[in-house]
């Protein structure tokens, strides 16, 4: 990877990374107290994360009587959490800030090659959970980071995330065609190209055989062929 300095990183996008209390318990709320996320055929996926957290945590979740009780029961275990922690997690942010100071540009020149685009967002913050589930909100401009992965890892995951800011700035009009799901799993199957690495969504299975049947021109020819495989 190529060092960048500061200035450059500046210019290029500030990322804000922090551990919020308010945010891990919202992502543990929507994830694991019920599953508010689209599925794409990750049929048992609030069970799998359940059985991956902490024992005392999945006891009193499954007791939650309501997400009030749900609410204040993930806030209070990771109240006490974070204060346990407090050096890992500061730790983390320091080790995702060294790793994004070494790979922003590439990240970001990576994606404006891919979409033959610009890159137009001037700031992102990062959300740092103790839950193995990233969400993110584009209105927002925020992503979640899994603390527990590497750095390296951590910024695919922003890579992976960030692909799908340029989805949304560069295509919304393809969602009017699709319909709110399906625009989702085009989106989603994109990190076909930015992660390569990634398996991919179960219901991604289809849009990603097709985007490795051939070599395309540009992005804009997958995602014509991807618009028309999920039309008929």
């Amino acid at each position: 990877m190529d060092r960048t300095d500061d200035k450059n990183i500046e210019n290029q996008m500030k990322l804000y990374i922090q551990y919020s209390l308010g945010k891990d318990t919202e992502n543990y709320l929507n994830g694991v107290f019920e599953f508010k996320h689209l599925k794409h055929g990750r049929e048992n996926i609030r069970e799998d994360l359940l059985a991956k957290i902490d024992p005392v945590l999945r006891n009193k979740i499954e007791k939650a009587v309501n997400k009030e009780d749900a609410q204040k029961a993930i806030f209070d275990f990771l109240s006490k959490w974070r204060k346990e922690n407090s050096k890992f997690i500061e730790s983390v942010i320091k080790n995702l800030k060294s790793e994004w100071n070494l790979s922003s540009q590439e990240t970001i020149k990576k994606l404006e090659t891919l979409y033959q685009k610009q890159f137009l967002f001037d700031k992102t913050t990062i959300y740092l959970t103790s839950l193995p589930l990233c969400p993110y909100s584009y209105k927002e401009k925020y992503l979640f980071v899994y603390l527990r992965d590497s750095a390296e890892k951590q910024v695919k995951t922003i890579l992976h995330e960030l692909n799908h800011f340029m989805f949304y700035f560069y295509y919304p009009e393809l969602k009017k065609k699709l319909g709110h799901e399906k625009y989702e799993l085009l989106k989603e199957s994109l990190s076909y190209f930015s992660n390569p690495g990634e398996k991919g969504k179960p219901n991604e299975k289809g849009l990603r055989e097709l985007y490795a049947s051939k070599d395309w021109k540009n992005l804009d020819e997958a995602i014509k062929s991807g618009l028309d495989f999920l039309s008929n």
